[in-house]
């Protein structure tokens, strides 16, 4: 029998925003998308979550095209410290998480992270911030993501300290409670 793990979904909309702690050296490059460059840089991370299946190849090269599916570096002083996948929320997420604010165009940050050799030192708000400026930049009105208690344990209080609100929990199913790693920091 498989166990579940809580989520919990956090949103800004732009009229909330403010890029605050944004670091002047850190710069966000936008990448075509494709399996090759997913891979290579959700590998770098030791994730521990449950959406494993998601970067499989075939299923990747799928949710490119069909969910125009966005990739951004984070990049300081020329050299890559990070990364984000951007993707339309899914239906459910919308239905039941972000109905109050109404968005008309509403992203979700799918995947974000520092890799573990750049984490700390204030990276995270400043390109979480950078990421979310960009995205409201780009037409959106409601930026949202989730967490998994299976990640670092304190990227909920994080997520509330830049500015987001926490706008629920939800459970889903543990596909990988047989080959959970050692707990990392993501951004």
């Amino acid at each position: 029998m498989l166990g579940t793990i809580k989520r919990t979904h956090f949103m800004e909309t732009k009229n909330q925003f403010n890029a605050r702690g944004v670091c002047a050296k850190h710069r966000l490059v936008e990448v075509i998308p494709n399996p090759k460059e997913i891979i290579n840089r959700v590998s770098r991370i030791p994730w521990n979550w449950i959406n494993k299946e998601l970067y499989d190849v075939d299923v990747l090269t799928a949710r490119i095209k069909n969910q125009n599916m966005r990739l951004f570096d984070f990049v300081e002083a020329g050299k890559q410290i990070g990364y984000c996948i951007a993707v339309p929320p899914d239906q459910n997420i919308t239905r039941t998480f972000l109905t109050a604010a109404r968005p008309k165009n509403p992203i979700e940050i799918e995947n974000i992270a520092l890799f573990p050799e750049h984490a700390g030192n204030g990276r995270g708000r400043s390109v979480v911030n950078l990421m979310m400026g960009k995205l409201f930049e780009d037409g959106h009105d409601v930026v949202c993501l989730n967490t998994s208690e299976t990640n670092y344990p304190t990227l909920s209080a994080f997520y509330e300290r830049i500015g987001m609100t926490n706008v629920g929990q939800d459970k889903i199913p543990d596909f990988n409670i047989r080959t959970r790693q050692p707990e990392c920091i993501v951004a």
